[in-house]
């Protein structure tokens, strides 16, 4: 396990953040205190906050958000996803009805 800077880019912003690395799950904070984790062995990403869980599943081509307010659960199909990973750096691209996301974790030695 070990703790140390991760730059997270989602679509056009970037973050530098705290992480910790366990068992291939990277665990960081983000600046609204949404907690997040990405398995880079399954390829899941898990957001959660006061307003949502979501979980998006990318090798099985699913998304799933969970609206705490409204106990209402969506169901999304993830598609066009193309997974690039070195070592413990992830970049995902994908769409989400026809609408283009990025999603990139890079570790700073």
């Amino acid at each position: 396990m070990s703790n140390t800077k991760l730059k997270v880019r989602i679509d056009e912003e970037e973050n530098i953040l705290d992480y910790t690395i366990n068992k291939k799950i990277i665990n960081y904070k983000e600046i609204d205190n949404t907690i997040v984790s990405y398995d880079l062995e399954n390829n899941i990403l898990i957001r959660d906050n006061d307003d949502i869980h979501m979980i998006y599943d990318f090798n099985n081509k699913k998304g799933t958000i969970l609206i705490k307010e409204m106990d209402r659960e969506l169901e999304l199909l993830i598609e066009n996803i193309e997974i690039e990973r070195v070592k413990n750096n992830i970049k995902v691209n994908y769409s989400i009805e026809n609408n283009d996301f990025l999603y990139e974790l890079e570790v700073l030695e």
